[in-house]
């Protein structure tokens, strides 16, 4: 369905590791874009990723009360793309979804 996982604020997903110019860690990206509702003819905009790393799946070892990130990170990524593929225009023409 997608590529990329995005919440809308501040954490994206991906199912491969995105390479960054000269092997960077992070990049920033800039353009000049069209805002609604706002008076300007373009807006200065910009967006900066930082790599972080893979996402360690440890849900079966986990017997406490105290869930950490290596619980919570997958349950916050599948919670995404739920919320994701129901605003998706391409939903009905996917037969099977992988996660």
């Amino acid at each position: 369905m997608f590529a990329i996982a995005y919440d809308g604020a501040h954490q994206m997903y991906t199912p491969n590791s995105i390479d960054f110019p000269e092997g960077r860690p992070s990049i920033r990206l800039e353009s000049d874009v069209s805002l609604a509702k706002d008076s300007r003819e373009r807006t200065r905009c910009a967006v900066s990723l930082q790599r972080v790393g893979p996402v360690v799946v440890e849900m079966q070892r986990t017997r406490t009360i105290n869930l950490d990130e290596r619980v919570l990170t997958p349950i916050q990524i599948i919670d995404i793309l739920f919320r994701q593929s129901l605003t998706c225009p391409y939903i009905q023409y996917v037969s099977t979804s992988h996660i």
